[in-house]
């Protein structure tokens, strides 16, 4: 069984370049866990209703088809959409660091060739956007190499309790 989730135009590009349409995802694939953990029972009066915007589709292992578990609600359907941002967020900063300290591109050059991997428009995706939250990502980084941000969770809650 095929799963249909709605995913915005630039995120369906992001996983048609990892997973093919109808392509099962492995059991040890983040994408996977956070997917199931998400599906539940239909309610029993459920109607599918059409879904305005781009799907791709994931295909179900068969222990969720027999139990039934094919459901994705709305709010889940967004959940997923706001967690697949966040995992393309975070690869384009890593892969903007080593493109720029690593290759010497600047970030415009490593910004258009970024978009390139994924065929992006600039209509979908904005430029100024990711510049910003690439540098705040560099400038928190920063403060973590240069010990300005001190501990761990566990450090500091263990410095609290002494």
């Amino acid at each position: 069984m095929l799963l249909k989730v709605p995913v915005r135009s630039h995120l369906k590009k992001y996983l048609q370049s990892s997973y093919r349409d109808g392509q099962e995802i492995g059991k040890g694939d983040e994408l996977h866990t956070y997917l199931t953990s998400l599906l539940k029972k239909p309610p029993l009066d459920y109607r599918p209703k059409p879904v305005p915007g781009e799907f791709i589709a994931f295909r179900l292992s068969s222990y969720l088809v027999q139990r039934n578990i094919t459901f994705l609600s709305d709010q889940a359907a967004l959940k997923f959409n706001i967690r697949l941002e966040a995992l393309v967020r975070d690869q384009f900063h890593r892969t903007m660091d080593d493109w720029i300290y690593t290759q010497g591109f600047n970030f415009t050059e490593a910004f258009f060739r970024w978009m390139g991997l994924y065929d992006w428009t600039e209509e979908e995706i904005q430029m100024e956007a990711l510049k910003k939250s690439y540098y705040r990502y560099r400038r928190n980084a920063e403060k973590i190499a240069e010990n300005k941000i001190e501990g761990t969770p566990l450090v500091l809650f263990l410095s609290l309790a002494s």
